[in-house]
């Protein structure tokens, strides 16, 4: 195998880019289901649009492709000189993952596997070898843990809440086999393992439309915090800075603290396209494409 491909569903670098984000998203029906899709999903696109444009503006637009190519060009210094040639597609901007060669070995950037997201990636290219999940290799666990104890106070962690956050789906989506929520929890258990004496709690983001989803919501998490002086927010799901980083939490969820008297707030940094990071991707081609060297 000579190709591999990191793969998730992308994000909008502008205003051109999100219309098609949208009306991707909205129909897809690995992620929702609506009636008469076609239609109503392209009306709820740009009826969305408006107050989406919003929010990525108040980020500064999402750095998730531009992450994704730097991640691909590092894996590519690191395995050309064996053959491989690696690069970024996605699922819902250009370039698309349906361009992914047909030997390639595909790594979505998902470390849980849900249906909806990696499994959707099966769907698009069935008969091809994709990595289902990641979420327990302990070069992970080590490197978010890294992450999160550089953003915890030195000392007084009774009145530190240690927020535990992933990405939720519709509960119709995950109460049929699907592994997410449980490989979300199994993520949860061994980065609290590193934080004895802290108050810690998982939660989910993301909710939207009517549908009971995966909880508890992280919003009220915060409404009913007790004796709390600081937050320090991990988000579990996706390695990436992405639009529910940088807006649900960075700016969303930080406001709800502060309302509740919370001012100091803080998010551990993601792995992003750090070397670190580059290198447990590497383990993980490795280990999966059978070519030289150490996972």
């Amino acid at each position: 195998m000579k190709n591999i491909v990191l793969a998730h569903m992308g994000g909008p670098s502008g205003k051109t880019e999100l219309a098609l984000f949208l009306k991707n998203i909205f129909l897809d029906r690995e992620l929702m289901r609506l009636p008469a899709q076609a239609v109503s999903g392209r009306l709820l696109a740009a009826l969305r649009f408006r107050r989406s444009r919003i929010s990525y503006e108040r980020t500064g637009w999402t750095p998730v492709k531009r992450l994704t190519d730097s991640l691909a060009d590092k894996l590519n210094m690191k395995l050309n000189r064996e053959g491989l040639s690696v690069r970024a597609l996605y699922t819902h901007i250009p370039p698309y993952i349906e361009e992914a060669p047909p030997d390639a070995l595909i790594v979505p950037l998902y470390p849980q596997y849900s249906s909806a997201l990696a499994g959707a990636i099966e769907k698009r290219l069935p008969g091809r070898k994709v990595v289902r999940s990641w979420h327990d290799r302990k070069d992970l666990t080590a490197l978010l843990a890294d992450r999160i104890k550089k953003s915890l106070p030195a000392s007084d962690p009774e009145r530190t809440a240690l927020m535990f956050i992933a990405h939720g789906l519709p509960e119709s989506l995950t109460k049929n086999k699907d592994p997410y929520i449980g490989q979300v929890g199994e993520t949860y258990k061994a980065l609290a393992a590193h934080f004895p004496g802290y108050k810690n709690s998982l939660s989910y983001i993301g909710k939207a439309g009517p549908r009971k989803w995966s909880g508890p919501c992280a919003e009220d998490l915060i409404s009913g915090m007790k004796n709390v002086e600081r937050i320090t927010a991990a988000y579990i799901s996706f390695p990436l800075d992405n639009i529910e980083v940088l807006y649900g939490i960075d700016i969303a969820l930080k406001e709800k603290a502060a309302k509740h008297g919370i001012k100091d707030f803080v998010r551990a940094e993601l792995p992003n396209d750090s070397e670190e990071f580059a290198g447990i991707l590497e383990g993980i081609i490795r280990s999966r494409n059978e070519i030289r060297g150490n996972d």
